[in-house]
């Protein structure tokens, strides 16, 4: 055996059995009990703009101004569109209707914004003004408490077919049981690009249990409606406490 390969081969082995006592402090390690990520907040303002009415205008210049404030690193806020007989909207979706009739049986009304799921609910909209400070507050609120899921996506695209792989693991010390897995797909929108306007929502998988350490991988599809595309598609995932009904958001992530 020549004298480069058994050198090569020594530290191969050196390496391979520190594997097994490897002390498990980095703190990226799904496997160390300590392991934390930062939480993205997703944030979900339902809306309609054929109601004649400025509320929802309010919401969203009061989001716009939260957005910035806060930045994209762990914010992502997305517009569902509300299909309603006597009011036009465009970017009206029967997804997202059926998304805000599992959040809302009564005192139903736009604009409706939840963070985080059913942590936090904000409906109306006096004034840009009146309204900001409660996103803000919420959201700085559920910035701050870092989540126990780490969340991997990768999509990719066919003409107008998509497939999207999520793969999740679960850290700390304590697992996790009955919550779904959503991804929902957005267009940019609006004059800058700076809207996510979401244009279709795909079946939620549902997850028994995951245990500390354990990683998950899910596979979703689906066709997009090209004609309604004008703009960039984008994945939205998200993981949500529940299956049938929404929950708490426990970790959320954009992918353009």
């Amino acid at each position: 055996m020549k004298p480069r390969l058994l050198v090569k081969l020594i530290l191969l082995g050196v390496l391979l059995s520190g594997c097994e006592d490897l002390e498990r402090s980095n703190p990226l390690d799904p496997k160390n009990p300590h392991s934390r990520r930062p939480r993205t907040v997703l944030v979900e303002a339902f809306v309609n703009e054929g109601t004649g009415q400025p509320y929802c205008g309010y919401s969203r210049e009061a989001l716009e101004q939260v957005a910035t404030e806060f930045g994209s690193t762990q914010l992502v806020i997305v517009e569902q569109h509300l299909r309603v007989e006597s009011w036009t909207d465009s970017y009206g979706l029967e997804d997202s209707n059926q998304r805000y009739d599992q959040y809302v049986q009564q005192n139903r009304g736009v604009t409706h914004v939840f963070i985080d799921g059913t942590s936090v609910a904000v409906q109306g909209a006096s004034s840009a003004a009146s309204v900001k400070p409660l996103y803000a507050a919420a959201i700085n609120v559920e910035m701050t408490e870092a989540s126990l899921f780490a969340m991997e996506c990768r999509k990719s695209q066919v003409e107008n077919h998509l497939d999207v792989e999520v793969k999740i693991a679960r850290l700390g010390t304590e697992s996790e049981s009955n919550f779904s897995v959503g991804v929902m797909l957005f267009e940019k929108a609006g004059t800058s690009s700076d809207r996510l306007v979401i244009r279709k929502i795909l079946p939620f998988k549902a997850v028994d249990s995951i245990k500390p350490g354990e990683q998950k991988v899910l596979q979703f599809s689906g066709d997009l409606p090209a004609a309604a595309f004008g703009g960039i598609v984008g994945v939205l995932v998200f993981i949500q406490e529940g299956r049938a009904q929404p929950g708490r958001i426990l970790q959320a992530q954009m992918v353009l």
